[in-house]
């Protein structure tokens, strides 16, 4: 089993991305609560607090760990990148929220939870795509 992981590269990005991922999301999450329970912050502001707190870290960690991008070159660009679909992502947690809370009734922790799961997977998406891809001939 552990053979075919080492083969498979998609796969094992997609673990060490979800270690990541799960890292990111508990910090993500106690920020949340810590922001919106503690000091009665607004939950939009708390969220897009707490998401880019978090994910402060984790251009650092795919980067190096889940895509093993060696290239050090460009690296403001894809920071740049990185914090460009940070954003996005953080837009597609809070209207999450939003529409958990204001449309559907229901707690802005589940919320939260559905919201860190879409951002998730394009995350994964584009930072693959888009900021950590790798030549062939890097391959």
């Amino acid at each position: 089993m552990l053979k075919l992981l080492k083969k498979n590269s998609l796969i094992m990005q997609i673990i060490k991305f979800s270690l990541i991922g799960g890292l990111n999301f508990l910090v993500d999450f106690i920020i949340y609560l810590f922001l919106t329970r503690i000091f009665l912050l607004y939950f939009l502001i708390a969220n897009i607090i707490s998401f880019l707190i978090a994910n402060s870290i984790s251009f650092l960690l795919n980067k190096n760990f889940a895509f093993q991008d060696k290239n050090k070159n460009n690296i403001f660009n894809k920071y740049l990148k990185f914090l460009g679909l940070t954003v996005a992502s953080v837009i597609i947690s809070s209207l999450t929220i939003f529409i958990c809370i204001n449309y559907l009734k229901i707690s802005d922790i589940y919320g939260k939870i559905m919201g860190a799961i879409l951002g998730a997977i394009w995350n994964f998406t584009t930072y693959k795509l888009l900021v950590f891809k790798q030549k062939k001939s890097e391959i």
